[in-house]
């Protein structure tokens, strides 16, 4: 019995979503690819300055309270640099885990305050080990400078399940987002923030989301400012212990 060529099988139609995806991924490692190029060689070089600093033991308080300030801002830059890393199972609640003293200190020198709204049990998605970090960051920082000027300065960093989905949810007290920005909010290169805004960070934090089959979004706070909501598809425990899809 003969069996067709390979050549005249049909090959099966990619959906529109896949493409999509690709698409978000293809985009996502130019701009990546990129900035991580040069950003590669300084942080290893602050990073070997710092440890022959601290070696050399001649630190008053003060100093070393700055040196190992700026030795947890280059483990927290350098965490990005392995967005090209496969995709794992990670537990939100220990991402932002990871960034949350960096993010911590930036709010109080400019008298924030952030509210961590974390589950006891884990919420769990699959993505590479940057991403998570790298959108909460973004996230975050953005909800800083935009509530620097509110009377009572606030955000809120909540993270819960929702249906099939794993949340997380960033509200600030700012000005909020203008209803005719927030088509554009996402685009590269778009910023509220005048000449102080790349209009990179929102882009690539909603690319990096897309690209594990989530979304982010922008709406009105209920208590006024703004809210960005992240959605991932949710993970759970299989009666096996391993980790699966949560049922749609």
């Amino acid at each position: 019995m003969s069996s067709a060529p390979l050549s005249t099988l049909p090959r099966p139609v990619p959906e529109p979503e896949d493409l999509e995806r690709l698409r978000s991924l293809a985009e996502l490692g130019s701009v990546s690819a990129s900035l991580l190029h040069e950003l590669r060689q300084p942080i290893f070089a602050l990073q070997s300055y710092l440890y022959l600093l601290e070696r050399s033991g001649d630190l008053g308080d003060g100093l070393a309270e700055h040196v190992r300030y700026l030795q947890s801002l280059v483990e927290f830059y350098t965490s990005f640099l392995d967005v090209a890393h496969p995709v794992q199972t990670l537990d939100l609640r220990t991402e932002i885990g990871a960034v949350r003293p960096v993010l911590e200190r930036q709010a109080r020198q400019q008298k924030i305050r952030l509210s961590f709204l974390l589950p006891e049990e884990p919420v769990q998605i699959r993505a590479r080990p940057a991403a998570p970090r790298q959108v909460v960051a973004n996230l975050v920082r953005n909800a800083i400078e935009a509530s620097s000027q509110a009377s009572a300065p606030m955000v809120e960093i909540a993270v819960g399940r929702r249906a099939s989905w794993a949340t997380l949810a960033v509200r600030d007290r700012g000005p909020g987002v203008e209803p005719a920005d927030r088509s554009r909010i996402f685009e590269p290169w778009f910023s509220t923030k005048g000449a102080e805004g790349t209009g990179l960070g929102l882009h690539l934090s909603r690319r990096l989301v897309q690209a594990e089959g989530g979304e982010l979004q922008v709406t009105d706070n209920p208590g006024g400012g703004a809210l960005f909501e992240v959605r991932w598809p949710l993970l759970q425990l299989s009666p096996a212990g391993e980790p699966e899809p949560a049922p749609k």
